[in-house]
């Protein structure tokens, strides 16, 4: 996996990102990180699994002192910790449909209402009926804002986000 892909698997998460945070001022057993991230000791295994996914990616490892298991981060751990403490609002919603969804909307309501206007979109009947000029704009305007939504994401992604090396 690239190293791109591995920041943006990691700091995709909320925990992992708070995870990171945590680890960056002193080891932390289990218990401690649930208890620390605010979490009933119920969610032990969710936090054990986002630790298994950062180990995985060599960002945690493990040390053990009288007999309980601490959780530290490695160089590249740190590396990412500091991405993740420069660039807070930065999500990672890889080309999301939280930010593609609602905009697509808004295009098709403006595209129907200029349709409405200029008489090649008419209700008849309880039915919406829509012209062939105003769908082929529509569709137009929707793919053209999915696409300039999905470059910005793909330019500030590549700028903003430093490599792990």
């Amino acid at each position: 996996m690239k190293e791109d892909e591995i920041v943006e698997k990691v700091l995709r998460s909320g925990i992992r990102r708070d995870i990171l945070k945590l680890l960056k001022t002193r080891p932390y057993s289990l218990s401690e990180l649930t208890q620390a991230l605010g979490m009933e000791t119920q969610k032990k295994p969710l936090i054990y699994y986002h630790l298994k996914t950062m180990m995985t990616y060599d960002l945690v490892s493990v040390i053990e002192k009288d007999n309980v298991k601490y959780y530290v981060l490695t160089e590249k751990g740190r590396k990412l910790a500091k991405i993740a403490e420069k660039r807070p609002f930065i999500t990672f919603m890889r080309y999301s449909s939280r930010i593609i969804m609602p905009v697509v909307g808004v295009v098709s309501l403006l595209m129907l209402l200029i349709g409405m206007n200029t008489g090649d979109i008419y209700i008849s009947q309880g039915f919406v009926i829509i012209g062939f000029r105003s769908l082929l704009g529509m569709a137009f305007a929707i793919f053209l804002s999915t696409f300039i939504i999905l470059v910005g994401l793909f330019i500030l992604e590549k700028t903003l986000i430093g490599r792990i090396r």
